[in-house]
């Protein structure tokens, strides 16, 4: 039985813990809004790259009328002479957040805007996920805050937005290291594994390249780094 200022403490921690939860969410969507909010009018989009007008537009329409119709996009036959989209090395078909299955991208006048909404939501993934990761790295509340911040309303975060598939990636990447992070200091290993996979899964959904080898680097240095610490 835990003394009575320890039973205070813990109290007070919970009370704290379930005070985050609430207004941290709330506080970086604000931010959120105030930074990027002239973006989220639609009278402009950032879909407009020429990666996306020219290749990820067209591949997404097509899957997303394929899905409508209750097919199963392959191939696809206008685009660079036919790709195929069955274990297609850009991204899978399957990735949650591309809502493919949800009717958008089907328009062409309309998909344009529709993608540039996706990618500020995952701009706003990768901004809570950042937050989430500097916590776990036991960085105060208010300074993980303006950390994640910066990450986020940084010019080149902003740039690399522009590429869905990039940005899709990129946008779990923190929250594959605070799984890790947890695992190898022992604290709470069972949630490290549950969060570092699903967010693994996630980042290579949306495409197994840059965004995965970067996050196999970065577990290769932590794993050294705790090993040499251990011995």
């Amino acid at each position: 039985m835990p003394a009575i200022p320890e039973r205070v403490a813990l109290t007070l921690k919970r009370r704290s813990l379930i005070l985050e939860i609430v207004l941290a969410p709330l506080t970086m969507a604000a931010l959120f809004l105030f930074a990027y909010g002239k973006f989220l009018h639609g009278d402009k989009s950032i879909a407009t790259f020429q990666d996306n007008t020219y290749f990820y537009l067209p591949l997404f329409s097509h899957i997303s009328r394929s899905f409508a119709h209750g097919d199963y996009p392959y191939w696809i036959n206008t685009l660079m002479g036919g790709l195929p989209l069955f274990d297609n090395p850009n991204f899978s078909l399957i990735y949650p957040f591309y809502f493919f299955h949800s009717g958008l991208y089907t328009n062409p006048a309309t998909a344009i805007l529709q993608l540039h909404y996706v990618e500020f939501l995952h701009l706003f993934i990768a901004y809570v996920n950042c937050y989430v990761l500097l916590r776990i790295l036991s960085v105060a509340v208010l300074p993980a805050l303006l950390g994640a911040s910066i990450f986020v309303f940084s010019p080149n975060m902003f740039g690399y937005a522009v590429w869905i598939a990039i940005i899709a990636a990129y946008s779990w990447f923190p929250l594959v290291i605070a799984g890790v992070v947890l695992i190898l200091e022992n604290r709470r290993p069972r949630i490290g594994i549950l969060l570092g996979s699903l967010s693994l899964s996630l980042l290579i959904l949306a495409t197994p390249a840059q965004a995965l080898i970067h996050a196999v680097y970065f577990m290769a240095v932590l794993f050294g780094f705790s090993a040499i610490q251990r011995w």
